[in-house]
């Protein structure tokens, strides 16, 4: 699990689920009095692709 405390995100609970492409974990953080930061993640069965400049990264889904 990611530790954003530095980024100024509280660790609020999580919640294993399933999704029509398998298991999924869903996270959740507090990010101020008035907002909330939710990550679902599930593993990936499609191809990727990989880009990046130096500075920032991002995976896209290259599959249909």
């Amino acid at each position: 699990m990611p530790d954003l405390a530095s980024a100024g995100c509280g660790f609020t609970g999580g919640r294993v689920g399933a999704t029509p492409h398998g298991p999924a974990l869903l996270l959740l953080n507090d990010v101020s009095d008035r907002a909330r930061l939710a990550v679902l993640s599930r593993p990936m069965d499609v191809n990727m692709a990989s880009h990046g400049d130096g500075e920032v990264r991002a995976e896209r889904d290259d599959g249909a």
